[in-house]
């Protein structure tokens, strides 16, 4: 949740609940309301405002809905100057909600990586680094690079129906963007898909242009798009 003047801002990041409201005071204060818990204490209601003629189930005491009990809650408020997009606070809201995470790999043929086989795995000495086979990645490398940044990702994972990489990310901005998503093996083509993973024809996501391991396109503010994209299993058939 972010709010500015324009000149200044502040943003909270919360773990949780999605919910917000922000609050326009008379004196011209914003007041940002956040929901921690959402508890009820019946399962269904006929006499609220936003459901006059029946209720959305039965009618009966939920008393264990109200969440009663001792509960922990994780916000995070960084101040900045301008927008949430000039000051990129959405970084640091990202940052915050999804902690970078380590692991310490298993294959890596480098002389670093040698000993903590032959420690864990009690293997002989001396065995040259071959041994161990390839490498599964280089000591360095990115996954997936999207820019401009304030384009985020928000989905990543393998096709449901094929080896196909479902990629999803939105336009932050308001304004039309080209993007470049960028991946570290070769792509053989990309197909713009909806939620249940089938080709559309989207007019507000256009230009794909695919050029070895990356890709460049054209969409509009404010919008969703998600690609599936096609990895090349012969390097010598990149384009």
């Amino acid at each position: 949740i972010s709010i500015n003047d324009g000149k200044a801002g502040i943003t909270i990041c919360n773990r949780g609940l999605p919910e917000y409201e922000a609050i326009q005071e008379e004196n011209g204060n914003v007041t940002i309301a956040i929901t921690l818990l959402r508890c009820i204490g019946w399962l269904a209601l006929s006499y609220m405002i936003t459901r006059e003629k029946e209720p959305a189930g039965p009618d009966f005491a939920a008393p264990e809905a109200q969440c009663l009990g001792n509960h922990t809650f994780h916000l995070s408020i960084t101040t900045h100057n301008q927008d949430f997009l000039s000051s990129k606070s959405y970084k640091i809201a990202q940052e915050f909600n999804i902690p970078l995470k380590t692991f310490n790999p298993e294959v890596m043929r480098t002389a670093l990586r040698v000993p903590d086989h032959i420690f864990f795995k009690g293997l002989p000495l001396l065995l040259p680094p071959d041994y161990f086979g390839p490498k599964f990645l280089p000591e360095k490398a990115s996954f997936v690079r999207i820019e401009p940044n304030y384009l985020i990702l928000s989905a990543c994972k393998k096709a449901e129906e094929d080896s196909a990489l479902i990629i999803r990310l939105y336009n932050s901005s308001q304004s039309p963007t080209k993007g470049t998503l960028k991946l570290h093996q070769a792509i053989q083509d990309v197909k713009i898909v909806n939620l249940d993973e089938q080709e559309v024809n989207d007019a507000q996501i256009t230009d794909i242009q695919i050029k070895n391991n990356q890709f460049t396109f054209q969409i509009i503010g404010a919008k969703i798009a998600t690609f599936k994209i096609f990895i090349v299993r012969n390097p010598s058939n990149v384009r």
